[in-house]
């Protein structure tokens, strides 16, 4: 990863992402990989938020069963939505 070469630990990092399409989704598990914690997500469908940290693997389960993070359990979901 990038964070390795100039030295940055992902240990513990809050991530954001937008969207968990084929990047977003490989990038959620990435970071997972390196210990940081994801604790937003927004896509089409809404934004959510888990200050504690998403269990990845069900959120893109989530996202394959129900075409977005909208209506995650376990989740806060923002005020906001994007437009479209």
């Amino acid at each position: 990863m990038a964070a390795e070469r100039i030295g940055m630990s992902l240990q513990g990092a809050r991530i954001a992402i937008q969207g968990l399409g084929n990047v977003g989704s490989a990038a959620a598990e990435l970071f997972a990989e390196e210990g940081s914690r994801l604790v937003a997500v927004q896509d089409h469908t809404g934004t959510i938020i888990n200050e504690g940290g998403f269990d990845v693997p069900k959120l893109l389960e989530h996202v394959q069963r129900h075409g977005g993070v909208g209506g995650f359990e376990g989740a806060e979901s923002a005020p906001w939505k994007t437009s479209g």
